[in-house]
């Protein structure tokens, strides 16, 4: 099924096209913030859009042209401002088709269907997905945040590597560092949400955290991991202690042979 955006602000028309659309088994959403269309788009992943050229905060244009840069989904666009100039500037834009208004719904749905055909070849179609604020390309392996774009690696034994570990290992998930703030804050409030960090005092320790292993983890066992010194106090609050000759009674099954030192008077 395929999936069709429509970017329309008369919400006669855009209820309209949905409904006929969805009888010929298309899944369609409407946008309703004109302000974030992006967002709908990256969340959404349509197959193809249907677009206004006139709407609230920035027009068809403009959305086309941010469609572009993540995206090749076809974009058709639907609009009363007919004039040449305009169908002229939709195509130089990236759109795909200009559906004049007023218009058959089944002349839009002739134009939809045509689209997608020449477009897929039942393959997927959007390769950018978004994780507060960061854009990922999946085909062609960048990632851009806050309008810096930099490349992910393409070495092959790099790639191969993580999928060996990925394989071995199983982890829930795999997530590539892009050295934002933003992400990092994500992560750590993550880790303190599983109790695995903890928020140290930030007037005295700005952007410091304790963080406490896993008691599953195979490399320590809290249980069995000791500080053994003359005072408690010395282990630091986030170890166990243990006195010194404890420990080596414990180890050795005999208990520590005190010392004697002989001072000898001249």
């Amino acid at each position: 099924m395929y999936k069709i955006l429509i970017i329309e602000d008369d919400g006669t028309i855009a209820e309209g096209l949905k409904k006929h659309l969805e009888k010929w088994d298309y899944q369609v959403e409407c946008v309703t913030d004109f302000k974030n269309v992006m967002d709908s788009f990256l969340k959404f992943e349509p197959q193809l859009v249907l677009l206004d050229l006139v709407l609230p905060f920035f027009n068809g244009f403009h959305w086309c042209q941010e469609i572009r840069k993540v995206s090749k989904v076809p974009v058709l666009f639907i609009s009363s401002a007919n004039e040449s100039m305009n169908i002229v500037m939709a195509m130089n834009m990236g759109g795909d088709e200009f559906i004049e208004k007023p218009f058959d719904l089944n002349v839009v749905t002739a134009k939809v269907q045509a689209v997608l055909r020449r477009t897929y070849e039942f393959q997927g179609s959007v390769d950018v997905m978004q994780w507060h604020g960061a854009y990922l390309n999946l085909a062609d392996a960048t990632i851009e945040y806050e309008q810096n774009k930099m490349e992910l690696t393409k070495n092959k034994h790099v790639l191969s590597w993580i999928d060996r570990q990925a394989a071995l290992t199983k982890p829930d998930q795999i997530i590539w560092i892009d050295g934002s703030e933003e992400q990092l804050e994500a992560l750590r409030a993550e880790g303190c949400s599983t109790g695995e960090l903890y928020k140290l005092n930030q007037e005295k320790l700005p952007g410091c955290y304790l963080h406490r292993s896993d008691p599953t983890d195979v490399a320590r066992v809290e249980s069995r991991t000791f500080i053994c010194c003359k005072k408690q106090e010395d282990a630091g609050p986030t170890n166990n202690w243990m006195d010194p000759a404890e420990a080596y009674e414990m180890l050795y099954g005999k208990k520590v042979t005190p010392v004697t030192k002989k001072h000898t008077a001249v």
